[in-house]
């Protein structure tokens, strides 16, 4: 669950960060589409785009600093 920060286009596809709940941001880099509109507050689980290639750049901040999604995730 979170809230739509912030959302662009790059010449990669469309970014999406979002905020969460604990001081915690994710960022969506290189959607083909996107779902959502800025400002927007997400249930958790919900669509907020999709890429054509399958390929989709994640990134997770936690108080503005990039951390290892890996130790947070699973």
């Amino acid at each position: 669950a979170g809230s739509v920060r912030y959302l662009g286009e790059s010449e990669d596809g469309y970014i999406i960060e979002l905020t969460h709940e604990g001081g915690f941001s994710s960022i969506y880099q290189g959607l083909s589409q996107v779902g959502v509109t800025a400002g927007q507050e997400l249930r958790l689980g919900e669509v907020i785009g999709s890429t054509s290639d399958g390929e989709v750049l994640f990134t997770l901040l936690l108080n503005e600093e990039e951390v290892n999604p890996l130790e947070y995730l699973f």
